[in-house]
């Protein structure tokens, strides 16, 4: 979680990015809508690289949280789709920055930000396959990688109609015009699956791991906590993280809870294992 100031230059920078393209804007630029001197911008970041990540890390992560805290509609199905209509409504409010963005990449793209980018895609391939399956149930196991990506896909192809033809598509006729193509899909499965879990076990490890760790940041705020309360707070979190499908705002609130009362540094592993395996959870 950022504090309200470096959130405030975040903005400024990604409405920058946005407007003048990635590598017109320079970093005075950048100080002067920040108010601050370029000596100031690299105590915060060391290069205009390193901001971009930063960007890039703070809406995604805020993208993911808010889709995955939809919670309306009566069904699962009535839910996914409301879920996808949050991604199109996210990707409408930022779709300068994304078209900047897919059009000027940086060139000089950091490892940091590849191996990010690559976690983005392993995540939200793990968060479909448990929506996919808490959707149509666990006949489509077998089949549920192929789903996943054959979805993503047509996903990919309506929004680069979206960004970069900017085609003006109603979020909920087109997010269930998707689900509907999902459901012809589903009810035509077949053939033999042509890709498994064995050809995909990468995405799967890591969200493994990446679970694991979160557990052990768990444990072993346990073991410092002082008071009853701080107890609480972290059985709270820990009974909230083990929810099939988690409630993001009660996890932010309780984190941030604990952060006031332990210090940023006392959280600062769990929270980023938090964010790394919570597509798995």
């Amino acid at each position: 979680m950022l504090d309200e100031r470096k959130q405030n230059m975040l903005e400024a920078a990604l409405a920058l990015f946005a407007k003048k393209g990635y590598h017109a804007t320079s970093i005075q630029e950048i100080t002067q809508a920040w108010g601050i001197s370029k000596g100031a911008f690299y105590n915060n970041f060391s290069s205009k690289e390193e901001l971009m990540f930063h960007i890039l890390k703070f809406y995604s992560d805020l993208a993911f949280q808010e889709v995955q805290s939809v919670t309306e509609g009566e069904t699962e199905k009535e839910n996914f789709v409301a879920q996808i209509c949050m991604q199109f409504s996210i990707i409408e409010s930022h779709k300068e920055f994304i078209r900047m963005y897919l059009t000027e990449q940086p060139q000089q793209m950091t490892g940091e930000l590849q191996r990010y980018m690559l976690e983005i895609r392993a995540r939200d391939f793990r968060w479909y396959a448990k929506r996919l399956l808490e959707v149509y149930g666990a006949g489509i196991e077998k089949h549920v990688m192929d789903c996943v990506l054959l979805f993503i896909s047509m996903m990919q192809g309506y929004i680069s109609l979206m960004i970069l033809d900017q085609k003006e598509l109603p979020f909920d006729k087109t997010a269930r015009f998707l689900v509907k193509r999902l459901d012809s899909i589903i009810v035509n499965l077949e053939d033999e699956p042509l890709l498994t879990r064995e050809m995909m076990q990468g995405l799967w490890q890591e969200g493994e791991e990446q679970a694991g760790e979160m557990q052990e940041c768990l444990a072993a705020l346990r073991g410092t906590v002082s008071g009853e309360e701080q107890l609480a707070a972290v059985r709270t979190l820990e009974a909230e993280l083990s929810r099939e499908r988690p409630r993001m705002y009660m996890v932010d609130s309780l984190l941030l809870y604990l952060e006031k009362q332990m210090g940023d540094t006392a959280l600062q592993g769990l929270k980023e294992a938090v964010a790394a395996a919570f597509a798995s959870h």
